[in-house]
């Protein structure tokens, strides 16, 4: 299921009962949340708390309206991290951001051109301990962050870790939907991992505590 900006017409064609029916369960979109456009765009968190719960606001009440019930929905969340090169030298075009970010990062570029997406494994491991902030947290998007310099371009990495993880766990439990699901429920996108890999990989996954059924 894709994630529903506002308004949320456009998604109301679909037979989500008639799909609840031959599917074990539907899983929702809430990642590649940024609210990045084809003329570039800030660096926002990939899957901020408040657009998650104003999307499951209007995805429960879809399918409430067609009779399937919460128990058949799976939250999906990213397992990924984002770098983003900023590029501030000229004026921000209008407001900041959503969220408690220090030194907002825009670029003018279009998102093909100014992100590219990597491994968690490669942003906590590798990228972190070298960033010029050290790991910083966005309170409005709960959710880390943290910029790291190539040469004399400022990138800005926003991604998840176990904190931003069992947050948005805890809010899948609250809505008692059926489950989460992870895209891709790996740090390392399969290759074997050394030691720290499997540790940072183990703490992932120990975030995500769920009811036994």
């Amino acid at each position: 299921m894709p994630y529903i900006p506002q308004p949320v017409e456009s998604f109301t064609g679909y037979n989500w009962s008639g799909l609840a029916g031959i599917v074990d369960f539907l899983i929702t979109m809430n990642y590649d949340m940024n609210d990045y456009g084809m003329h570039g765009g800030f660096a926002d968190a990939n899957s901020p708390l408040p657009p998650i719960q104003q999307a499951m606001h209007c995805i429960l009440l879809l399918t409430y309206d067609q009779h399937v019930p919460a128990n058949k929905i799976v939250m999906g969340f990213p397992w990924y991290a984002y770098y983003f090169r900023c590029d501030n030298s000229t004026p921000l075009p209008g407001p900041t951001p959503v969220g408690e970010v220090k030194n907002p990062c825009y670029s003018h570029l279009p998102f093909t051109e100014s992100s590219s997406q990597h491994s968690l494994a490669d942003a906590i491991l590798n990228k972190l301990p070298i960033s010029s902030t050290g790991r910083l947290w966005d309170s409005e998007s709960q959710a880390p962050y943290f910029d790291f310099m190539n040469g004399t371009m400022r990138h800005r990495v926003r991604y998840d870790d176990n904190q931003s993880i069992a947050v948005r766990c805890n809010y899948a439990k609250s809505l008692a939907v059926r489950g989460v699901a992870f895209w891709t429920a790996n740090v390392d996108y399969g290759v074997p991992m050394p030691e720290s890999h499997e540790k940072l990989e183990e703490a992932m996954w120990d975030s995500v505590v769920w009811p036994t059924r």
